[in-house]
């Protein structure tokens, strides 16, 4: 599974992002998230620090911040 970050996604160096995840336009995610494999982050999704999404979540809460 190949992982797809849209180019205006911002993602952290230090999250941790698993296999075949999709990560939206304009989606935040923070220091220490980690994003299991197969989570897909629809469109303006902040995941904050601390937050581990499990595998195969769909996360599509616009202007919603997960912490």
């Amino acid at each position: 599974m190949s992982t797809s970050i849209h180019p205006s996604a911002v993602v952290d160096p230090s999250a941790r992002i698993g296999d075949g995840v999709v990560i939206g336009p304009f989606s935040i995610v923070e220091e220490g998230a980690v994003i299991g494999d197969g989570t897909v982050l629809d469109g303006h999704v902040i995941v904050g620090k601390n937050t581990k999404p499990v595998s195969y979540t769909h996360l599509t809460l616009p202007t919603k911040r997960i912490v």
